[in-house]
């Protein structure tokens, strides 16, 4: 049987040799180019499973160079994972457009990095959290989304009240993301909706809205939600309540 193929596309020569050692250690075959041209002539003869891409990349990079290859039919579905000093913020909509399995920040976790391998290739599958978003702002829904997705979450979106009620009930998120102006129903009344049945109760709910006075806090609160963050929010911070409360809450159920 053909092992599996993973094709590293960087000009660090020492980050090459590394993953080498870990990636032929877990079984699978390594290749490697140091810049575009290499990797057009390693696909002429092989095509691997998985490529690992560089952005910053000698005479054209990452993305070109993606873009390039997606023209070819035989290339179209190879998983993609991109290596990258950039922030994943600065990645904006090419993360969705040009087919990115996973954006992976240099410097990276190996350990973390083999799974996400892993899992581009069918050989384990992800346990993703599903987070559902209720708001009736459109660019709030895809920055968030856009977010959330690249930190490996399952997305469910809403866009008023009634519908994220509906989808909370029908779908029963790990946590929900829930504006307060809402069409329909407002945001106090589904977070109390939810709260209040035994059924979904145990759902953390945070509430992200430009409501920001203390007792709109103070009403939240009451309505039963676990935390409370304004508009405008820091994508990061909102991403580590986010961690922690699904923390919490897979620490209640061991």
């Amino acid at each position: 049987m053909d092992k599996k193929k993973v094709l590293m596309v960087d000009d660090d020569v020492d980050i090459a040799k590394m993953l080498k050692i870990r990636i032929e250690g877990e079984g699978y075959e390594f290749m490697s180019a140091v810049n575009g041209k290499e990797m057009l002539d390693i696909l002429k003869i092989k095509k691997p499973d998985v490529i690992l891409l560089d952005i910053m990349l000698p005479a054209i990079d990452g993305y070109s160079l993606l873009r390039e290859m997606r023209k070819y039919e035989e290339y179209a579905d190879i998983p993609v994972i991109i290596l990258s000093a950039k922030e994943k913020k600065k990645v904006g909509d090419l993360f969705i457009l040009e087919k990115i399995a996973f954006f992976v920040e240099k410097p990276f976790d190996t350990k973390d990095l083999m799974e996400k391998i892993r899992i581009s290739m069918g050989d384990k599958k992800m346990n993703k959290k599903r987070i559902l978003i209720v708001d009736d702002e459109e660019d709030i829904l895809n920055v968030l989304r856009f977010r959330l997705e690249a930190n490996n979450y399952e997305v469910l979106l809403a866009c008023d009240g009634q519908e994220g009620l509906d989808k909370a009930r029908s779908e029963k998120p790990d946590l929900i993301l829930l504006d307060l102006m809402l069409p329909k129903i407002d945001g106090y009344k589904v977070c109390r909706m939810l709260k209040f049945d035994k059924n979904y109760s145990a759902i953390p709910i945070i509430m992200v809205t430009a409501k920001a006075q203390k007792e709109d806090k103070e009403l939240g609160d009451e309505m039963g939600a676990d935390a409370y963050v304004p508009k405008p929010f820091d994508t990061e911070a909102l991403l580590g309540k986010i961690k922690e409360l699904l923390d919490k809450t897979l620490n209640m159920k061991s």
